[in-house]
């Protein structure tokens, strides 16, 4: 997992190497926990959490995400996308995707199930869906593609 990290964070240039995830949780939650009137949580590149009323004006892609609902095989709308995510640098850095997803209203009350690769933020290659995917098999999550309101969910499963 973490050449693939590695690999993730050397195609995107700019960002500094990605922290280790558990100091990341140990910051997260007590911040989340003493704030819990929001439903966008914002990781800062210090891997604090800025816990948040309402979905911020300007972040119509993210207003999207928590809007989507999965749709069934039958074309029927089912169980929503998610109820929470993450984003920002120190999300970018540890997954190296926009957002993560979370089943519930706050993100320390469960694992996310998502990692999201915003296409509007920037196209994704053939190489970095590959890496995201093995990435998000390897931590038991499932990638989507978003591109302002439409998502694509891709369900990859390996075994080595």
């Amino acid at each position: 997992m973490g050449v693939v990290l590695g690999l993730l964070n050397s195609l995107r240039s700019g960002y500094a190497r990605a922290p280790s995830r558990t100091r990341e949780k140990r910051l997260r939650s007590p911040t989340a926990a003493h704030d819990r009137g929001g439903g966008f949580f914002e990781v800062e590149g210090d891997n604090t959490v800025e816990v948040r009323g309402p979905v911020p004006a300007g972040s119509g892609e993210l207003q999207s995400l928590l809007t989507m609902q999965i749709v069934d095989g039958n074309g029927a709308l089912g169980t929503p996308l998610c109820h929470s995510a993450l984003c920002g640098p120190s999300v970018e850095g540890t997954y190296g995707c926009h957002y993560h997803l979370y089943p519930t209203p706050f993100p320390q009350d469960t694992h996310g199930t998502y990692l999201c690769w915003s296409l509007r933020k920037s196209p994704i290659k053939c190489h970095e869906l590959v890496c995201l995917c093995r990435l998000a098999n390897s931590c038991r999550k499932d990638m989507v593609l978003v591109d302002g309101d439409v998502g694509l969910a891709l369900f990859f499963r390996a075994t080595l």
